[in-house]
């Protein structure tokens, strides 16, 4: 079975400011701890003075506001992530653009970038994503300023506070021609002291930043300041070294000894932004967008509301939302997500089978949904209006209502009466449209996006908030998650998903920590509400007789088990012998979120696509938020019994709203009984040496190698290789093969000097055999040439170059030009044909021979007559 491993994406490079994700040393701070701090500093400061809290101070802001809604300050920190994310790809994305980056004195635009970017924020007021990432391209700039030019120099951990403030005139900035930094002897330390200038602004040149420093000439003393940093060639220029404040580590950063002066000074430039009662963008954007931004949002007691069409034209489509419904329930059920109440409204036509109920128990509303069955014709439209207008009386205010229908509304004359209620009570209306019941006959489920008339439901859209969703019943699950997370996030964590195979162990572990709320359990395949169990670390069975406990077994024959409040600790699954599919997930106050990274060849580190491969090395980081005064002591890899096969120690990073941790790891080979496929090279024929490395030779030397692919207890999907059809590969029939080793012979030529065979299983684990026949050097590519003796190439331009020197002439030389020519010329074919002849019995005896180096260098007219000169006298040259 695969191993469930959490991993968070991390990508490192050489930086040109402070660093944007990871830093080189745990004292460096980043654009991420920047961004966090400024921002949490600033919303923290914000609440207190907008907010009616019970807090103190500023710092104890959030978690009054918040108090034990965890899912909310987690969307809070998500959008702050979300925004530290874009300030970091600035970095990457604007790379060439030099005042983006405070660099090459080029102070006043990067002035002019930060007012406009104001501009650039108010025009992205209507769509978050975009407003967020253009907020990130606006804080990189602002704190690349502390870190690039020589403020910190002067001012120490103050923010410039009229930098990027319009009509603002800036303090006074170097001249293009004025020398700004002291040549130093060391590029890579005792550069602290090594600023010209005292009193006026200026900043380091970074070459291939899109900037070039100016020339001084050698041995100057004096010139323009550089980034430095090893990535920058500039550094190596009068005035060499650097003045970056990047990192605390010198040979990296010039300046390291001022790194924290220029952290605390971007924090409080970053907070001055958001914040500042005359300047920041709190005051251009307003407190609602504000709001909106950063999710600073408490929990609402509302209902959760559902308007269902039930007529018989929903046959299709009402097991997908009743099995939705439940699910969903089931999810906020006992959390502190969990709605105040739950509506259920069904409509249908004629009015006497519409009905509508409230619930303040999700166990009673998950049985009124399973018992709802289609009801009367096929027939359209339908009386949506009053379903609505039903589910909008029994709302809490501030609710919202999912309507769920296949039909236009017969009663759409009733539009205002649902405007006006829905305006009183703040409830927003959204509606997920199916295929219209009219046209079912002649349509496919998955062909839905014809044109209707959705006026009726837009309009009501419109003036409550809501949404309208064409879409069909495979995705009404989807839509309905996005909906629903707006009001009831559920903070729902992915803990394991595994196919449960009859062959396996009957008994399988669950895991819970402190962090879980609810444990949700959810398995595809059941027959009957009994057929699996969930028992507790004693061996005791869960009843599902109490409130905290539930097990439902759904029309689609899926389980759905939900246990609310465990203890820590080892928890089971116990069946019969049947397969399953089964997804474990939970209600968590923490957050987890990671993927495993690989180095690349210029050091950076990249997510690795698809499964890891056995034997591997690769880098696990685990990011945890919410995680409160938590660390993380232990990295393990477990099998599906949660015995440890593999434990690591981390690296710890912390900041103020989650914790990074990191470690090394091979992926191990066995998981359980299973072995994983793992490809071995056993014998390789044939090498590529230098001379068959070009594209003139390459194909005349062969290679072959013979592998085998030991695996158990599991089937090989596919085995493919990366040279494609230019090399062979063979290996037997891969059906109902469950144990190895399995022999793959492949061959090639020295074209493909290097390939791999990548085998695949049927979960997904790869194998690679490597084959590197050129020891790492590549095929170049070359003009043809000719097997045999080298021989010069034709004069074809010969007779024709005498011919226009004769006629230029017109001296009696030219007869004796011509019969020189033609001895030459009868003297060279004689040779050529002889060669031709040899040529082609070679080609004829030797076919598939490596060729012999040739050197292939052509000849000029005159080089090519100097090979005919007999003897030092000749004086063909006197003919011109």
């Amino acid at each position: 079975m695969k191993t469930s491993i959490y991993i968070f994406m991390v990508i490192i490079h050489l930086a040109n400011g402070f660093y944007p994700r990871l830093p080189p040393h745990w004292k460096t701070k980043t654009h991420f701890d920047i961004t966090n701090t400024g921002i949490l500093q600033a919303v923290s400061e914000y609440i207190y003075e907008t907010k009616n809290t019970s807090a103190a101070s500023s710092g104890s802001a959030l978690n009054a506001f918040f108090g034990t809604d965890y899912n909310g300050m987690a969307r809070l920190f998500e959008t702050v992530r979300q925004v530290r994310i874009a300030v970091a790809d600035t970095q990457k994305n604007k790379r060439n653009v030099g005042y983006v980056h405070c660099n090459a004195d080029q102070i006043k635009l990067e002035h002019s970038s930060i007012i406009s970017c104001r501009s650039k924020l108010l025009e992205r007021k209507q769509d978050l994503n975009e407003l967020r990432r253009q907020l990130g391209e606006c804080l990189y700039t602002i704190q690349s300023f502390y870190s690039n030019t020589n403020w910190v120099e002067m001012y120490g951990p103050m923010p410039y506070l009229d930098f990027g403030i319009k009509g603002k005139e800036l303090m006074q900035i170097v001249s293009p021609e004025e020398d700004t930094c002291i040549d130093v002897h060391n590029i890579d330390k005792d550069c602290k002291d090594n600023m010209l200038v005292k009193n006026k602004l200026t900043s380091g040149y970074h070459h291939g930043r899109g900037n070039v420093k100016p020339p001084r000439s050698r041995g100057s003393k004096t010139g323009k300041c550089s980034h430095g940093g090893p990535d920058d060639t500039s550094r190596r220029l009068p005035a060499k070294c650097g003045i970056n404040k990047d990192t605390t580590i010198e040979r990296l950063s010039p300046h390291y000894h001022l790194h924290n002066d220029a952290y605390y000074a971007a924090v409080a430039a970053t907070k001055h932004f958001l914040i500042d009662t005359d300047t920041g963008i709190l005051q251009h954007l307003g407190n609602e967008t504000f709001d909106c931004l950063f999710h600073i949002k408490q929990r609402r007691k509302v209902s959760l509301s559902f308007a269902v069409d039930y007529s018989g034209s929903m046959g299709l489509e009402i097991a997908a939302v009743k099995e939705k419904i439940i699910q969903v329930v089931t999810s906020t059920l006992g959390s502190e997500n969990e709605p105040a109440n739950y509506v259920l409204s069904l409509f249908n036509d004629p009015a006497s089978l519409n009905k509508a109920n409230v619930f303040s128990s999700g166990t009673d509303m998950i049985q009124a949904i399973s018992n709802v069955r289609v009801d009367g014709g096929g027939d359209c439209p339908e009386l949506a209006a009053a379903g609505i207008l039903n589910a909008i009386e029994l709302s809490l205010v501030d609710s919202t209502i999912i309507v769920f229908t296949d039909a236009d509304a017969k009663d759409a004359d009733r539009i205002l009466e649902i405007q006006s209620a829905a305006k009183s009570k703040q409830i927003k209306v959204t509606t997920l449209q199916t295929a219209k019941c009219g046209r079912r006959k002649r349509n496919s489920d998955s062909d839905y996006r014809y044109q209707r008339d959705t006026t009726f439901f837009e309009s009501v859209a419109a003036t409550t908030g809501g949404k309208v969703y064409q879409t069909n019943k495979g995705d009404i699950g989807n839509i309905l998650d996005e909906v629903i997370e707006i009001d009831f996030p559920t903070s729902e964590v992915i803990l394991e998903y595994f196919t449960w195979s009859s062959e396996e162990n009957h008994t399988r572990a669950v895991f819970v920590d402190k962090s879980i709320q609810i444990l949700k359990i959810v398995i595809k395949g059941a027959s009957s509400r009994d057929e699996i169990d969930f028992a507790y670390p004693n061996g005791t069975k869960e009843t599902f007789s109490t409130p905290t406990a539930s097990r439902k077994f759904t029309d689609k024959k899926d389980l759905i088990m939900s246990v609310q409040k465990l203890a820590p600790g080892k928890y089971y699954l116990l069946r019969t012998k049947k397969a399953y599919e089964v997804n474990i997930t939970a209600q968590s106050s923490i957050e987890v979120d990671g993927k495993i990274v690989e180095e690349n060849e210029i050091g950076s580190s990249i997510s690795v696509e698809g499964s890891p491969i056995v034997g591997y090395k690769y880098t696990y980081i685990l990011t945890i938020v919410n995680f409160g005064n938590g660390t993380c002591t232990e990295l393990s890899i477990v099998d599906t019994n949660g015995n440890v096969l593999m434990s690591y120690e981390p690296s710890r990073t912390f900041s103020d709203i989650d914790i990074l941790c990191s470690a090394d790891i091979v992926v191990p080979n066995t998981i359980t009984k299973t072995e994983r496929p793992t490809c071995e090279v056993m014998s390789v024929i044939g090498k590529c040496e230098i001379s068959s490395l070009n594209t003139a030779n390459c194909s005349k030397y062969n290679w072959y190698a013979e592998n085998y692919l030991y695996f158990r207890e599991t089937q090989i999907e596919s085995i493919s290789s990366s040279g494609g059809s230019a090399v062979d590969l063979e290996y037997q029939d891969l059906t109902n093969i469950t144990e190895g080793p399995l022999r793959i012979n492949i061959s090639g030529v020295c074209c493909t000097p290097f390939v791999t065979i990548d085998a695949t299983d049927v979960d997904g684990f790869l194998s690679q055999c490597i084959l590197d026949l050129s020891g790492g050097l590549e095929v170049e590519s070359v003009d043809p040439v000719e097997d045999g003796i080298s021989i010069p190439s034709t004069p074809t331009n010969f007779n024709k170059s005498f011919a226009v020197i004769g006629a230029v002439s017109g001296c009696v030389i030219f007869l004796c030009i011509v019969i020189l020519a033609g001895v030459i010329t009868n003297t060279y074919l004689d040779r050529k044909d002889k060669t031709k002849e040899d040529y082609t019995k070679s080609r004829n005896g030797a076919q598939n021979r490596p060729m012999r180096k040739v050197q292939n260098i052509p000849s000029s007219f005159h080089d090519r007559l100097v090979k005919f000169k007999v003897n030092e006298n000749d004086s063909y040259l006197q003919c011109y």
